[in-house]
């Protein structure tokens, strides 16, 4: 059986040295966790067509502007998912107007080293 495969993105901002962590609503896989926006991969997509079809999807939106920093990948019995690392500045992220969908109860912007302990299993490498 082929493993399964999904993407999200890790949003930073480097001016003031935080991350943003959706946490999950009672209407989905882990409630209650923090983690990021992303999901299952669709048909043929890209690891890229996927974590921004996500983002749109549970955000409403993408940042206009932004640098891509990094890419992580998890890849363990369950399957392989890409954290796609893209900061954005801090006038970006005043301006950005997120809208969260069912799957997501509320937003935050945490700070660098001070994330919560409670992280979805797909995204728990973030924390090392």
């Amino acid at each position: 059986m082929a493993k399964k495969s999904g993407a999200g993105i890790l949003f930073i901002c480097s001016d003031d040295n935080s991350v943003l962590l959706v946490q999950r609503s009672q209407m989905v896989s882990e409630p209650g966790t923090w983690g990021l926006p992303g999901g299952g991969s669709e048909g043929n997509e890209t690891p890229v067509e996927t974590s921004i079809r996500e983002v749109r999807e549970e955000l409403g939106s993408m940042p206009h502007r932004f640098n891509v920093v990094n890419k992580m990948i998890k890849n363990d019995d369950v399957g392989i998912y890409y954290i796609f690392i893209l900061n954005i500045s801090l006038k970006e992220k005043e301006i950005w107007n997120i809208k969260l969908n069912f799957e997501s109860d509320r937003y935050h912007w945490f700070k660098t080293g001070h994330l919560p302990s409670n992280l979805h299993s797909a995204i728990d490498i973030i924390a090392t």
